[in-house]
């Protein structure tokens, strides 16, 4: 009975070649004869050069201890494209630039069986927030709860549908593809067809219709001039990130390549990036095309071996558009992904009628949130500031009621208040609401939390227990706003993409816990 194999494969992007695929500076690389090839294939070995382990030193061991890890690739032509199989750690000698990053989860999509999934990795772009689910036994895919206005897929792991079963049982899709199949080695350039097959089917469209991949080389084009255009800029907007998830129990450092040596950091920002580029008297050109080929991240790990690289478009994470009525598209781990013109309508339709047109609040000309929390409360017929107060039960994690409350006739208004539209900052606000009011909602020690600093800021018993009322019987308001230089007649679209879709999806959740909800902007005077 044959034996299962576990193969990591990827698919090189057209045009490439065996030499411009692969990194081999220190030559590492040595071709060798495989016999269980066809002739028209190629086979690596990857050498590494020995060296001691950490712990050698650590422990003062004075044997000359050394070890090294042998690793191959094999390059497989199909039609017009080549695949590289990786063995071992070899996956790091492949140019982050040479493969195409949608090819293992694509296959995944098209093939898998939607009932028997095991695993995802997923990465939510506000705040870019990356999550692994995993279920003891085989799922339905509604069991990993996905939100599929809002979430994009970075690999799965299921069983694959029956017609596929000869192929390979299992399967993981990310960048690459990881599958467990009997096929000989003689067989995988057929097995490598069958993949490039079901790479360009389009079963995937099924599972999300909102956010989809972009194909317009054209409109990528323009898109990554418009990307080089914001770096240029300095817009914040951008966020640089690791494009997968990372075992933190391990130590890892960064260094940037592409311009030389580059200091090592412990964490990933953009602005060490930039200033590595400037650093070397380089510049950033709108029509370099080459410039996310040239520089990139790479990990290391505690004993200084290299690890993973990624080209640096794979770890910007941002959202723009093309033309003012344009579809608005997404970046994320390498890929652009656009958004269908009808889902932004949806999200208007939602979002701009509970915008309120006026000035929520006074105008800001304080440097501190909190200064002008302060300053608005007092203006304010019974206004109290919260600001970084806790209504949290005892020994749980602090929370903050809001940052103005209002105690009107007839009801209490939640306000909270940030500066800035940025996508994580407008995250934690939105956030802040949602938990403050389920706490308030849920825990009665919560609510009596809240009471007594109503009515230590107060002084009013009668206010104090008025509140309490108001909250269990939903007569409450929750204001958000949001302090911008913007044109707040623009409404939702003053607000990154995955921040609508997070707002609307708050506010479905305001709707069903029977509480209104609004939002509006605060002038930024300068």
């Amino acid at each position: 009975m044959a034996k299962t194999q576990t193969l990591s494969i990827f698919l090189l992007k057209k045009g490439e070649t065996v030499t411009s695929s692969v990194d081999d500076e220190n030559g590492q690389l040595q071709s060798i004869h495989a016999k269980g090839l066809p002739s028209v294939a190629s086979f690596y070995l990857v050498d590494s050069t020995p060296k001691p382990p950490w712990w050698r030193a650590y422990f003062g061991i004075q044997n000359d201890i050394k070890q090294v890890q042998k690793a191959a690739i094999a390059f497989i032509p199909v039609e017009d494209r080549l695949f590289a199989v990786t063995l071992g750690h070899s996956r790091h000698k492949l140019k982050d630039s040479s493969y195409e990053h949608d090819f293992g989860l694509l296959v995944t999509l098209n093939c898998l069986d939607r009932e028997k999934l095991k695993s995802t990795d997923v990465v939510n772009p506000e705040g870019a927030r990356r999550q692994r689910t995993q279920m003891p036994t085989y799922s339905d895919l509604n069991y990993f709860d996905i939100d599929q206005d809002a979430t994009i897929f970075q690999s799965l792991t299921a069983k694959v549908k029956k017609e596929y079963e000869d192929l390979f049982t299992f399967v993981t899709g990310s960048s690459n593809i990881r599958i467990s199949s009997k096929k000989a080695s003689s067989d995988l350039p057929a097995l490598c067809k069958e993949l490039l097959y079901c790479y360009n089917k389009t079963e995937y469209l099924e599972i999300f219709t909102n956010i989809l991949p972009e194909k317009d080389p054209k409109k990528i084009s323009k898109l990554n001039s418009k990307l080089l255009q914001s770096l240029t800029d300095g817009d914040d907007k951008i966020v640089l990130s690791v494009p997968e998830i990372l075992d933190f129990q391990n130590k890892y450092t960064v260094k940037f390549y592409g311009a030389g040596k580059s200091n090592m950091h412990s964490d990933v920002y953009l602005k060490h990036f930039l200033d590595y580029i400037s650093s070397k008297d380089r510049s950033i050109y709108t029509d370099d095309v080459d410039f996310f080929k040239k520089y990139g991240l790479q990990l290391i790990d505690e004993n200084g071996n290299n690890l993973n690289r990624y080209n640096i478009l794979r770890c910007l994470i941002y959202d723009t558009n093309l033309e003012a009525k344009d579809t608005s598209y997404h970046l994320c781990d390498g890929k652009w992904y656009r958004v269908s013109t009808a889902f932004l309508e949806k999200l208007e339709n939602t979002l701009n009628p509970i915008c309120k047109p006026d000035p929520l609040l006074p105008n800001y000309k304080e440097t501190a949130e909190n200064d002008y929390n302060v300053k608005v409360s007092e203006s304010m017929a019974n206004g109290i500031c919260l600001d970084k107060e806790n209504i949290s039960v005892k020994k749980e994690y602090p929370v903050e009621p809001c940052d103005i409350l209002k105690l009107e006739k007839n009801e209490t208004v939640f306000y909270h208040i940030k500066r800035s539209t940025r996508s994580a900052n407008l995250s934690h606000l939105f956030n802040q609401g949602i938990n403050s009011l389920h706490l308030l909602l849920d825990e009665t020690d919560a609510r009596e939390n809240l009471r007594n600093l109503v009515l230590q800021k107060t002084q009013d018993k009668s206010k104090a227990n008025s509140l309490l009322s108001f909250i269990e019987n939903r007569k409450i308001r929750v204001m958000y706003g949001i302090i911008s230089h913007k044109d707040p007649n623009k409404k939702s679209r003053n607000l990154p993409l995955f921040s609508r879709i997070s707002l609307m999806r708050i506010c479905k959740e305001y709707i069903r816990l029977g509480v209104e909800m609004n939002y509006g902007f605060i002038k930024h005077e300068k």
